[in-house]
């Protein structure tokens, strides 16, 4: 009777051992979870603080990222594209002085109007476009002027050489007129452009040699000095730069040539 019950008891004791030891679980208390429980397909990265919040929509049960709105474009970056070229044209490569173009001389614009009517000065904004220089383009001893004009109807761009003897020549502003061009293929006559706008520069430059013997022009390239041969020189010249080609312009006692200068 003794060793009935003893074993009873011991395979009583076996059981809830072998219970015990299957379910350990079962004696630990699971907290529920907080907040809705969302199904995770994949490894889910935590955002940065430092980052904004980006909108999100749910397609199938994951969350897919919404992209903004594309931003509009910059002022600065839409202004980048516009033009900055003078009214009247140029390229653009000179260098605008602040606030309004400067003013010619009173007396330069009086002569304008006297010996060219239908023109107006037009002096520029761009510093390498000036307004008006002094010099003696024919070698007479008395002074020139060359003055940038524009022709009130068409608006065409002109240098007006004011001779200090009295009459004007005008290279552009709608005149048609022609001159000889000195290159590599030797001397041709063409016409003269019927608008100097397209011009990104222009100045006087020296005569070289002493009056009465000119053997060409003095000019400064890249910062060096340079002769240039030319024929027929009577006084100083004229540089025309368009941006891409340069030249001299010269007035030869009868009528105007032009020098290329192979730059």
């Amino acid at each position: 009777m003794m060793t009935t019950r003893s074993a009873a008891r011991d395979l009583a004791l076996t059981l809830t051992l072998s219970s015990a030891l299957a379910c350990p679980s079962s004696q630990v208390e699971t907290a529920p979870p907080e907040g809705p429980v969302v199904a995770v397909t994949g490894l889910v990265t935590p955002p940065d603080p430092a980052s904004p919040p980006s909108a999100t929509t749910t397609t199938g049960g994951e969350a897919a990222p919404v992209t903004p709105p594309a931003e509009a474009a910059d002022d600065d970056a839409e202004e980048a594209g516009e033009g900055e070229g003078d009214d009247e044209g140029g390229d653009g490569d000179g260098e605008e002085v602040a606030g309004p173009a400067p003013v010619a001389s009173a007396d330069l614009v009086t002569l304008v109007g006297e010996r060219l009517p239908d023109h107006e000065v037009a002096c520029s904004k761009r510093r390498s476009i000036p307004c008006e220089r002094r010099g003696d383009l024919d070698d007479d001893g008395k002074s020139d002027a060359i003055v940038r004009v524009k022709a009130r109807r068409s608006g065409a761009i002109g240098l007006a050489v004011l001779w200090g003897r009295g009459g004007v020549e005008l290279l552009g502003g709608g005149r048609q007129a022609q001159w000889t061009v000195l290159g590599d293929e030797g001397a041709n006559v063409e016409a003269i452009p019927a608008s100097m706008g397209f011009l990104a520069r222009w100045e006087l430059v020296p005569a070289d040699g002493p009056r009465g013997k000119r053997r060409g022009f003095l000019h400064e390239v890249l910062g060096r000095a340079h002769k240039f041969k030319a024929a027929k020189v009577q006084g100083e010249g004229i540089l025309v730069d368009g941006g891409d080609a340069a030249a001299i312009a010269y007035w030869d006692g009868a009528g105007w040539r032009l020098l290329e200068l192979g730059y």
